[in-house]
């Protein structure tokens, strides 16, 4: 397990230098320049001036805060309240870039508001326990996590469930069945009925593969249902593993759906090691458009989320609306991703008997 805690910088000091060191700007500093009180001016940058000083002067002291370079104390802050003002997130090995991305992004989102992020990784399915315990054991104020199964019913904080949907959460992901029907019906119309599904598990986009299979009334082979334990910490060779199994199919699938990107362009490197045309042999679309998906060889047909919808923005925008309203009821926010059609599929190969 891999657990790392990452910190926006949050010092808060003016412009002017005295003797070529930076001061800090003080509440004392806020109050002498605007005019007011130092109890007003605590009241308003503590956030508590409700009902205890007018909109107008807020507006004010808020401006010369501003003006002055002021930037609140945190730590002071959490001593005062009963908050911590961090927020756990539990990612899968940032190995995947999708993952990588999202930390990116959750990171320069918080960049500016009050709250932290407190990050806990796992490389392997054993270590998503541990992962979980240390997030429920750092007292932070909400939870975003993509494995929800392991977070226990008694929580008192909010937790939004990125991509696994739970019914105890918020939820913030996509349209599994939408998706896996607009891939297979794209396979289907380039003429493919053996299509098997790659997974690092069993999983709910693996089910409802299966699920689509039946509606489609496509033929079903045990075979082609392949998922690969984990492989040390490189999630490549999940890939890599699994298009050894598709080849080694008695009855070999003309087409394949991948979890994700990462499980597709570890396909796409070990078929060409063992000689493998894609997409003439083999068709292989992805899940997630990560940057090398569009560099890989044959490039990666895939799925992109809208350009639009950031599903960092989405996570954090729930999660705060659940952290300043706890009786809010159940909010799922859902995304359409659209097909990106590249190299990697190709019509079905029309054998000869």
């Amino acid at each position: 397990m891999l657990m790392c805690c990452y910190y926006a910088n949050r010092c808060a000091f003016t412009g002017n230098k005295e003797n070529n060191v930076e001061r800090k700007v003080t509440i004392l500093d806020i109050a002498r320049e605007s005019g007011f009180s130092k109890s007003a001016v605590a009241y308003v940058v503590n956030g508590t001036s409700e009902g205890r000083v007018s909109q107008k002067s807020c507006d004010k002291i808020n401006a010369t805060a501003a003006q002055l370079g002021y930037r609140p104390n945190l730590a002071a802050k959490r001593l005062r309240g009963n908050k911590s003002f961090t927020i756990g997130v539990l990612l899968p090995s940032l190995n995947d870039p999708i993952y990588s991305s999202m930390v990116a992004e959750i990171q320069h989102l918080l960049t500016g508001t009050d709250y932290l992020a407190t990050f806990s990784f796992w490389e392997t399915e054993d270590g998503i326990e541990n992962s979980t315990q240390y997030i429920l054991s750092q007292g932070t104020d909400a939870i975003i996590t993509v494995e929800p199964s392991y977070l226990p019913d008694n929580l008192k904080i909010p937790v939004v469930s990125c991509y696994n949907y739970d019914n105890r959460f918020d939820y913030v992901g996509y349209d599994i069945e939408a998706v896996i029907e607009m891939a297979l019906d794209y396979l289907i119309g380039l003429g493919h009925t053996k299509i098997a599904f790659a997974s690092q598990r069993d999983t709910i986009r693996s089910n409802c593969f299966t699920k689509t299979i039946k509606t489609r009334k496509l033929p079903e082979n045990p075979d082609w249902l392949l998922w690969e334990v984990a492989r040390g910490n490189d999630p490549y060779l999940y890939g890599k593993s699994l298009m050894e199994k598709i080849l080694n199919c008695k009855d070999r699938p003309t087409a394949v759906f991948a979890h994700n990107d990462v499980v597709a362009v570890g396909m796409l490197q070990r078929a060409w090691e063992l000689g493998c045309d894609i997409p003439k042999d083999i068709s292989i679309i992805g899940f997630d458009n990560i940057k090398q998906a569009c560099y890989s060889i044959p490039p990666l047909t895939t799925f992109q989320q809208s350009e639009d919808d950031s599903i960092a923005e989405q996570l954090l925008k729930l999660t705060f609306g659940r952290i300043n309203n706890p009786e809010l009821p159940q909010r799922k926010h859902v995304m359409n991703p659209k097909l990106i059609i590249r190299k990697s599929t190709a019509k079905a190969k029309i054998l000869k008997h």
